[in-house]
């Protein structure tokens, strides 16, 4: 399953470089899951790519997420 998350108005990203300063809201972009699998036991994985703009340029790069839910 690939599903694709426009950043803007209704879907926010944020930055967080450093715990004691606050985080920077992105100005627009896109991140991709290209694969989700969330097996009976509960467990959860997911990778993709991120592609997000702010004030001071662009970050980009893949993600993976492995974990036993609940996750966060």
């Amino acid at each position: 399953m690939r599903k694709s998350i426009t950043i803007g108005a209704d879907n926010w990203a944020f930055r967080c470089a450093d715990p004691k300063e606050s985080c920077e809201q992105s100005l627009g972009g896109k991140i991709v899951f290209d694969h989700f699998e969330e097996t009976a036991g509960k467990k959860i994985r997911t990778d993709g790519s991120y592609d997000l703009r702010f004030r001071n340029g662009a970050e980009s790069g893949h993600f993976e997420v492995d974990c036993q839910a609940p996750c966060g």
